[in-house]
């Protein structure tokens, strides 16, 4: 009579082990997932400062001015005031309603 309380015991023992093991596994996973997931946050920031640095050589005043004394770009000039032309663009709302 003793053995079949001793097998439950033995069986629960089992299972709680195994729920112990799978938990275990999922939180590997997750660990493994979130190592993965910085990593990829830090190449992309890497990135996001590469490309910040370009445009702000792209957009430096001395790179312009070099661009401006440029035989190629030489015909362009400030357009005067006559030369310009305003637009006006409705302003569309989220609701779908357009405001002049």
């Amino acid at each position: 009579m003793r053995v079949i309380p001793f097998v439950y015991c033995v069986m629960l023992t089992a299972l709680l082990v195994g729920l112990y093991i799978s938990r275990h596994n999922q939180l590997t996973e997750l660990r493994i997932r979130a190592l993965s997931l910085e990593k990829e946050v830090r190449i992309e920031e890497a990135e996001q400062r590469r490309l910040e640095l370009e445009l702000a050589l792209f957009m430096s005043p001395v790179r312009l001015e070099e661009v401006a004394r440029k035989v190629q770009y030489a015909h362009l000039r400030q357009p005067s005031r006559d030369e310009l032309l305003e637009i006006e663009v409705p302003e569309y709302r989220p609701d779908g309603e357009v405001r002049p």
